[in-house]
């Protein structure tokens, strides 16, 4: 397979072309193509600290995440348990069924194909599976655009009636489909449920259809084709593209939900359903969420080392060519309106193989991946080349709060008005720490220049107050909502070794500092 390029700055060509009437949006909006690098590392520092408060709180087993910036891995951590009923530590080398994050390695690989005129998006389904056409499949005619965009209009997981007629593999009940069980399946008259480009429909079905498109069109099977042309070039050295039983013993153990109630139910993958097989393409990758910063790197604009695909020394060309990442990442089928018809008031949208959201205060790319036992979620802003990745081990693991949380804190650390006393070595951090009284806990952090507080139990961090350094004392609140404590001070006492002994505010209540796990 000639594995051809476009020129970065070509035009987009025409089987690679965007649909008539499609809504095409600018990555750069209204956001600068550069962050300070220092401020996003104070974030890193806070969100570090964010994460494992919101882990306990939330009672989630581990958390595994990563924040990087351009290609600059600014923090990768993990807290909490690799499996609760061993209490090993869970580490940042740990391997997580991310999921449907293999969709977009699916689509990157499609559109390598197409620009090298290997294959068309408008290329119909039945070209490529011909037993489809054979069967009179309605699946036989849908374009490969459609199903990289999950407008395909295809069942989402199974068709009763077809192979095992249930999705129960998703639960662990029986072994996912091999090839000949997903052409039966796609084979079946009630494969197709809504009309191609009706409406945003997510499919498994869909994406594991382009997994035999990719084999076909290569003749090689997926794991070696996702091993040789995207992971071995971008160093991707954690990420497995399929079910490896030799790293069985390398992944985070699974978790069930803690809404049934009492402790949560460790997830056991045996070989026979752990391995995806012919669903590897919708869903059979495992990775870290460093690895994962790393690939989504790959697909941004901001110059990075990481992104570049290097076959050999003197090979500096990207994993895609500029316009192909940027036709990837447009988003032109609202993904959350009920009506199908958009655009959601979230402005959520997904393109091919990429979702598109705003987290942070920027409009961000990504993917999310659920897994039996694993939830994670990848975004990145191609435009600043910052990317994070939060990787939990539980079904109901809140892994996109926990990434918009993390990218929140970016946006706090970058924007604001500096605090003066920031260009003293010091003067802002011995004001730092977490403190709490019998009302509640309180975060002082540093996020850029300035000093703000935090409520580690929300959601999303505030900041639920900003403040200003007064004297070597006191911090000033500048701005709070109106039941806290504007225009009070936040009075410090300290011991004989500088240290924050207590923190007096909030009308007079007495904070005292907390020990961090």
């Amino acid at each position: 397979m000639d594995w051809s390029w476009a020129d970065a700055s070509a035009p987009d060509r025409g089987h690679v072309r965007c649909e008539a009437g499609a809504v095409v949006t600018t990555d750069a909006a209204h956001q600068s193509d550069q962050l300070d690098a220092e401020h996003v590392r104070t974030a890193a520092a806070a969100a570090a600290d964010w994460l494992e408060a919101r882990r306990d709180h939330l009672r989630v087993p581990g958390v595994q995440a990563a924040l990087s910036l351009r290609g600059e891995l600014l923090l990768s951590t993990a807290s909490g348990v690799a499996d609760e009923g061993t209490g090993e530590p869970l580490r940042t080398d740990h391997l997580f069924r991310v999921a449907s994050h293999s969709k977009a390695f699916a689509a990157t690989l499609v559109l390598r194909l197409a620009d090298a005129g290997a294959l068309s998006l408008e290329d119909r389904l039945g070209r490529w599976v011909p037993e489809l056409a054979a069967a009179g499949s309605p699946a036989a005619t849908v374009p490969l655009r459609a199903l990289l965009e999950h407008t395909a209009g295809l069942a989402r997981d199974s068709v009763e009636g077809a192979g095992h007629g249930d999705a129960d593999h998703w639960q662990g009940e029986r072994p996912f489909p091999d090839r000949a069980e997903l052409v039966a399946v796609l084979s079946a008259p009630g494969v197709a449920v809504l009309g191609v480009y009706e409406r945003f429909k997510y499919s498994n079905l869909g994406y594991a259809a382009l997994g035999l498109v990719l084999e076909a069109v290569t003749g090689r099977p997926w794991a070696e084709l996702v091993r040789t042309e995207l992971l071995e070039p971008l160093g991707l050295r954690r990420t497995e593209p399929t079910w490896v039983p030799e790293r069985a013993a390398e992944h985070a153990s699974g978790h069930a939900l803690l809404a049934l109630g009492g402790a949560r139910r460790p997830v056991r993958w045996e070989s026979l359903t752990a391995d995806a097989r012919a669903m590897d393409a919708a869903t059979g990758v495992s990775s870290t969420a460093e690895d994962l910063v790393r690939w989504a790197t790959a697909h941004c604009d901001a110059p990075a080392t990481a992104r570049r695909v290097r076959q050999d020394p003197d090979d500096e060309r990207p994993v895609l060519p500029a316009h192909l990442r940027r036709l990837a990442r447009q988003g032109a089928w609202a993904t959350d309106d009920p009506s199908g018809g958009g655009p959601a008031a979230s402005g959520d949208e997904y393109g091919l193989g990429w979702q598109r959201l705003t987290a942070g205060g920027r409009r961000t790319v990504g993917h999310g991946g659920g897994f039996f036992g694993h939830a994670t979620r990848t975004a990145f802003d191609p435009v600043t080349g910052l990317a994070v990745a939060v990787c939990t081990n539980a079904v109901d693991g809140p892994a996109l709060p926990l990434a918009r949380g993390v990218l929140r804190l970016v946006e706090l650390a970058t924007t604001g008005t500096p605090d003066p006393a920031a260009a003293r070595p010091g003067a802002l951090e011995r004001f730092t720490g977490r403190f709490a009284s019998q009302w509640g806990v309180l975060d002082v952090v540093r996020l850029g220049d300035r000093l703000v507080a935090l409520d580690p139990a929300a959601d999303l961090p505030g900041p639920s107050a900003e403040l200003r350094v007064a004297s070597d004392d006191a911090l000033l609140v500048t701005a709070a909502p109106g039941f806290a404590a504007p225009g009070e001070l936040l009075r410090y006492a300290f011991d004989v070794d500088g240290r924050a002994a207590a923190v007096r505010g909030a009308g007079g209540i007495t904070h005292r500092p907390v020990s961090r796990p």
